[in-house]
């Protein structure tokens, strides 16, 4: 690893003799926008500490600007961005659940869409509905020339709520800690929303920790624990649709399981294990659940697997010849299990869409990252759970205190950890700070990625809509021209209509990748003097509307 920056996420304006430890919410839009909250404690004389809730936001490529969303004298317990990168869903710690929406596409700008309130209760999880589109990234396909065929669309996604004509529908679901789980459902033609709710199971249960993630067919499967290794981890499947104009919310009972630690630690009076994280791998991947638990000084994490297991019927059943003998069970299978003698604090979990890869070559290394109390960084593989790098001294630094009679602080406390949507960056929020570092190709030759991976993840950002600044962390001087002529050639062999759609997508990322180099201005600027034409061309081709002339004459002249 290698790091890019580091920049203050607390209020500026006055020093301070602490170091603030606490977990921060924080959220990664596919646009690389960063939203996180603070914590400010104001002081007025005579009148007591007063503590207000800020959520700000910040371009990881521009973090020297923060732009506040909203404020309030609540804690945020959940931040989601949905798929578009323009809206934002809070949470807060009094029930409260709010929508913000980006005026205009500006940054600085925002404006509440929606707003619902339970009362009394603490939401633990939220998440957006499925808009049943899902564009698979296969690592296979790096040497195929089609678009259509290097990036094909996941048949086996459906949406999480279809109204007449199988039309998706627009909202979010809630999960509190006492099992009230709350749909929010937008209208497309006024905005307004409506909300729907529905308890968990009959039984009532004080939740500690939740995860959500979709299913293929349109379900949302919530895994919950109340935080103790003697419990289970239930998971239950919940399901919306549609009456008429009404909503309607159906849960059932999935298939539960105990960690696995239970069996070593679960009857241990000298040191009390608690679970501390229940996370899906994401949320379009229900099928991978990642479970930790631990203490002061030690934690533990198990990767589990849902598959289908085949159970025979006993032959006192009577079964027609023509059927199979049998039916298929949903079962969580244990995976892998990863030990560290230091308390966990956080996972940053893979975010792209791929599939099992059959080579699995050493050029692309998808991982889990996950960070200690005591500072150190493991990085895991996604699908064969090897440990794969692992690092102590990457955000280690003499903290100095104000007061020199104070002992310096000699180990980074990592409170949060999040992945870029490509996996070629981490952000890591510690002691108050943000800082990002560089995964892959850097002097640590452990973690590498071979550049036409590097080309297919900017392909695959640029047929998407992502933004490619994180994969531009991968980008070493040497490769630049590699990449831009292998973008330029793949790009040729398309269709006509294909090249048109993407040719101004093309110039801006290769304006970029130019931008990279210290000898690359003179073709960035050509680059950027070409999308200025295209535009003028695009006005004067909407006014005098020619027919015989295409965008690709334009380009050649």
């Amino acid at each position: 690893m290698e790091l890019v920056y580091t920049v203050d996420c607390d209020v500026p304006g006055g020093e301070k003799d602490w170091i603030s430890e606490k977990k921060t919410c924080c959220s990664l839009s596919p646009q690389n926008f960063l939203a996180f909250s603070t914590e400010i404690t104001v002081n007025r004389g005579d009148t007591p500490l007063s503590t207000t809730y800020e959520v700000k936001v910040i371009d990881l490529d521009r973090p020297w600007d923060s732009y506040i969303v909203t404020d309030g004298l609540s804690a945020v317990t959940c931040m989601i961005w949905d798929r578009t990168g323009h809206r934002l869903l809070l949470t807060t710690v009094d029930g409260c659940c709010s929508v913000w929406l980006m005026e205009d596409f500006l940054v600085n700008k925002w404006k509440n869409i929606g707003k619902s309130v339970l009362h009394g209760e603490e939401i633990l999880s939220a998440v957006w509905f499925h808009s049943g589109v899902q564009v698979i990234f296969n690592p296979d396909k790096k040497d195929t020339n089609s678009y259509i065929e290097k990036f094909q669309k996941s048949k086996s996604f459906s949406p999480t709520l279809t109204k007449f004509g199988g039309k998706a529908e627009d909202g979010w679901l809630v999960l509190t800690a006492t099992g009230l789980v709350q749909a929010g459902i937008i209208n497309q033609l006024d905005q307004s929303v409506e909300y729907v709710q529905e308890c968990l199971g009959k039984s009532y249960n004080r939740l500690n920790i939740a995860s959500m993630a979709h299913t293929g067919n349109g379900d949302v499967m919530i895994a919950t624990t109340d935080g103790q290794l003697s419990s289970a981890i239930q998971c239950h499947l919940v399901s919306l649709s549609l009456n008429g104009t009404c909503a309607k919310i159906e849960i059932r009972a999935g298939a539960s399981l105990h960690m696995k630690s239970q069996i070593e630690y679960g009857s241990s009076s000298t040191q009390r294990m608690m679970i501390t994280n229940v996370e899906f791998i994401n949320m379009d991947s229900s099928d991978t659940l990642i479970l930790c638990c631990g203490s002061h000084g030690y934690s533990c994490m198990e990767v589990w697997q849902l598959l289908e297991q085949h159970m025979p019927l006993n032959k006192l059943f009577p079964i027609p010849q023509t059927q199979d003998a049998g039916f298929k069970i949903p079962k969580w299978m244990h995976k892998a299990t990863i030990q560290h003698a230091s308390y966990l604090t956080s996972i940053a979990n893979p975010r792209l869409p791929m599939i099992l890869s059959n080579q699995m070559e050493p050029g692309f290394s998808p991982y889990i990252a996950v960070s200690y109390r005591d500072g150190s960084i493991k990085f895991i593989h996604r699908f064969t759970h090897q440990v794969l790098q692992s690092s102590s001294d990457i955000l280690q630094k003499q903290v100095q205190g104000y007061s020199p009679s104070k002992r310096q602080k000699t180990a980074v406390h990592i409170t949060n950890l999040i992945q870029t949507l490509s996996g070629c960056g981490l952000i890591a929020v510690h002691d108050g700070q943000i800082s990002v570092l560089k995964v892959y190709n850097v002097r640590d030759v452990s973690m590498t990625m071979a550049s036409l991976h590097v080309c297919l993840l900017l392909e695959y950002a640029m047929i998407t809509g992502q933004d490619w600044w994180d994969i531009l962390l991968a980008v070493k001087p040497g490769m630049i021209e590699n990449i831009c002529q292998k973008l330029t050639e793949t790009h040729n062999k398309q269709a006509v209509a294909t090249q048109e759609v993407f040719s101004q997508r093309l110039l801006a990322l290769k304006m970029a990748l130019y931008c990279c180099s210290s000898v690359g201005h003179q073709k960035a600027t050509d680059c950027h003097t070409k999308l200025v034409l295209l535009s003028l061309y695009a006005v004067f081709k909407a006014l005098l509307r020619p027919k015989n002339v295409t965008i690709q004459d334009v380009v050649k002249t």
